[in-house]
């Protein structure tokens, strides 16, 4: 199961060039590939659901366009990002690696990411 962690808390990430991401996961991504001018090359993790879902809306998803509320209730945040969790195939790689959670345990399953001291806690 994909329980995100940033939405759990309500989170976005906007980059300077203004695109809002969901998670510093997917946003560090994009734009590094942006900055070394790599972004449209055959990377897998870009080509994969729903990074290219979200490319295809990409001028939608800035705020340099749109108001963060209307970005937030896109049809790729509200519907397109969470049903891609409901299938393997779908769900993207980041995704699967800092975001499943084991429900039997009630935790994040772990992963080689550095947690913080307040989610060890938890």
């Amino acid at each position: 199961m994909i329980k995100c962690r940033w939405m759990e808390n309500q989170q976005i990430l906007i980059n300077p060039d203004g695109q809002v991401w969901p998670c510093c996961y997917f946003a560090n991504i994009a734009f590094y590939l942006k900055s070394i001018n790599q972004y449209d090359a055959e990377y897998e993790i870009t080509k994969d659901t729903p990074f290219k879902e979200y490319d295809e809306h990409k001028a939608e998803l800035n705020i340099f366009n749109n108001d963060l509320q209307q970005i937030i209730q896109h049809e790729w945040y509200t519907k397109t990002l969470p049903e891609s969790w409901n299938s393997e195939k779908t769900t993207h790689v980041i995704c699967k690696k800092v975001c499943s959670y084991n429900t039997e345990e009630n935790k994040y399953c772990e992963t080689e990411l550095i947690t913080t001291n307040e989610e060890e806690q938890n």
